[in-house]
């Protein structure tokens, strides 16, 4: 893809009002994972949140998720992340969830490859977490 087509793309997708889109590392959605109000939702392709993801991380894809994937508590804490900072998948699934009225929405734009990077965690398809038993590696 041209430089050009990756610029028109990101300022279709990073608009005015996700400045209201708190950014979080790695390690503070670490810190946050055994905290009950937050969920945490992966905007990757269901087949590689399947290979592993962050533990407890809800599938959503990229951006046509309905609003009965989130908590019904609007006021919950809700992160989303996608594969790295480059993809702007979590900005889209993050605005969708700002629209249906949550006002605690966080992402963590290093996505799967910053959290590889810290050594956290993945958790496959089909795996309980425990993010009480949550240790740093």
């Amino acid at each position: 893809m041209k430089i050009a087509s990756v610029l028109r793309l990101a300022g279709e997708y990073v608009r005015p009002g996700d400045e209201r889109l708190e950014a979080l590392t790695p390690d503070e959605v670490w810190a946050l994972l055994r905290e009950p109000d937050v969920h945490v939702f992966d905007c990757n392709l269901e087949e590689d949140w399947a290979k592993g993801h962050v533990p407890g991380a809800v599938n959503v894809g990229i951006d046509d998720y309905d609003a009965a994937r989130l908590p019904p508590d609007r006021a919950a804490r809700l992160i989303f992340y996608c594969s790295a900072p480059y993809c702007l998948a979590c900005h889209m699934g993050a605005r969708r969830a700002l629209g249906f009225g949550y006002d605690k929405v966080f992402i963590m734009p290093e996505g799967r490859r910053g959290w590889a990077a810290k050594g956290y965690p993945f958790e496959a398809a089909g795996a309980t977490s425990d993010p009480v038993a949550l240790t740093n590696p």
